[in-house]
């Protein structure tokens, strides 16, 4: 089954969508050895690298679901940021082989709470949408 290169590559978590889209424009995405195009659909055949990196077994593989829930204390982050030393969840959370941990609900820096996460980027914008 088809499906669109920017979808497909953000699900496997190698980058988001935005980013994702930025890559093809900078033409550092190719597929089958040629420039990639947005909207552009690939199937199971389609061979895809990243900056030259092959990424075809990866996207090939499937990943199971999994969400973690995590208290939040108000002093940390979700997120790290490059040059930010500030703690953050995300050093306390499991390793994800092949993927990365997507924030369900937002905690920003001073709150405290419960915070939900999942490996699934469509399961968690589904329920973002239904929670907002």
């Amino acid at each position: 089954m088809d499906e669109r290169l920017h979808k497909l590559l953000a699900r496997h978590g190698i980058g988001s969508l935005r980013q994702v889209e930025g890559w093809i424009r900078a033409g550092r995405v190719t597929v089958n050895g040629r420039p990639a195009e947005l909207g552009q659909r690939v199937g199971p055949r389609d061979r895809v690298e990243v900056d030259g990196r092959d990424v075809s077994k990866r996207l090939a593989a499937q990943s199971s679901l999994r969400v973690i829930l995590c208290h939040k204390p108000g002093g940390e982050m979700t997120r790290g940021r490059e040059g930010d030393d500030r703690s953050t969840v995300e050093t306390r959370l499991p390793s994800l082989r092949g993927g990365r941990w997507l924030p369900v609900n937002a905690l920003g820096f001073g709150e405290e709470g419960l915070l939900v996460l999942s490996n699934d980027g469509s399961l968690a914008g589904a329920i973002a949408r239904r929670a907002g």
